[in-house]
């Protein structure tokens, strides 16, 4: 754990230290609606023969395991509040329905600073399945290139382990599912087209990035790497359609998702009334969050019931 906030400590004062050298902006007022479809697979590990008792003859419920693949579907209200000059807070909504149905919340102050934007947030997650609490921190670092964003996010889990019995085996012996968070480091870089097709300037995204996770805490499953990728547009003002964004790993963690987001607030000094913000200039006005993976684990342990 110490180990942990260190690297949290660490990071958090890097991302502080680097808009010193930039010109403020105001941050300014936005509200996101979401909806997304997909599919995700976290990590599951099922028990070896233990007590001459296998996965398929345990009883296990079907269901045991958090992280069992599956659809998802995903509803989604972000805002942006300014509270003095180029300093605001951020806060998210959201549920999750399918196999890994939960509710979460992320909110914390971002500063910006021209040239990107700089914060700190905490989330907070329930799973339905087995009445699971966790929380996050995350620092954020957004940089704004010419026709480019670049995006650095780490996620830190700051729960304990969680554990629950879901089956009685043989003479009281017990199967106890042990639920964790994971943590993430995570870097992308979205590239907006000068202009394509009928979609005009700076309305088509096309992300790329890398994933690193589990390597610090539990890293239930062993420390995954893999690729993060995207594509979005903007047909319509304020309405973006993402044909996919997702990530996967070399543990078999994966997550894939479709979706449409709907942008409300006012345009920027530099917008014209007449012309709408581009893909680019919105996502520039918020700070998008990490997905936040839990891992399950299924173990077993002696005892009585």
């Amino acid at each position: 754990m110490k180990s942990a906030v260190r690297a949290v400590v660490i990071v958090a004062s890097l991302l502080l230290v680097l808009p010193g050298k930039g010109i403020a902006s105001d941050v300014e007022w936005l509200g996101i609606l979401s909806g997304f479809g997909g599919a995700e697979r976290e990590t599951i590990l099922k028990p070896g023969p233990l007590f001459n008792c296998f996965f398929a003859t345990c009883g296990l419920p079907g269901n045991s395991g958090v992280g069992k693949a599956g659809g998802r579907g995903t509803v989604d209200a972000l805002g942006v509040i300014p509270l003095a000059g180029p300093f605001g807070a951020q806060a998210s909504f959201n549920y999750t329905g399918g196999g890994g149905s939960r509710f979460a919340t992320t909110f914390g102050p971002l500063y910006d600073f021209t040239a990107g934007k700089v914060g700190f947030f905490a989330t907070y997650q329930h799973r339905n399945q087995n009445g699971n609490n966790f929380w996050w921190i995350e620092p954020a670092l957004d940089l704004y290139l010419d026709q480019m964003n670049i995006s650095v996010r780490y996620i830190q889990p700051v729960s304990s382990v969680q554990d629950h019995t879901v089956a009685t085996v043989g003479d009281g012996n017990l199967i106890i599912q042990r639920n964790m968070a994971i943590n993430r480091l995570q870097a992308t870089a979205s590239y907006f087209p000068p202009d394509f097709l009928s979609l005009g300037k700076d309305n088509l995204e096309i992300t790329g990035g890398v994933q690193v996770n589990s390597f610090i805490g539990p890293a239930v499953g062993g420390t995954g790497v893999g690729p993060v990728f995207g594509l979005s547009m903007a047909p319509a003002q304020n309405v973006e359609v993402t044909l996919i964004r997702g990530t996967v790993d070399n543990r078999s963690r994966y997550e894939f998702q479709s979706g449409v987001r709907i942008f409300f607030g006012k345009s920027s000094p530099s917008t014209s009334p007449a012309k709408s913000p581009s893909l680019k200039e919105l996502r520039r006005k918020y700070m998008e969050a990490s997905p936040y993976p839990v891992a399950g684990h299924s173990a077993y342990r002696r005892g009585t019931s």
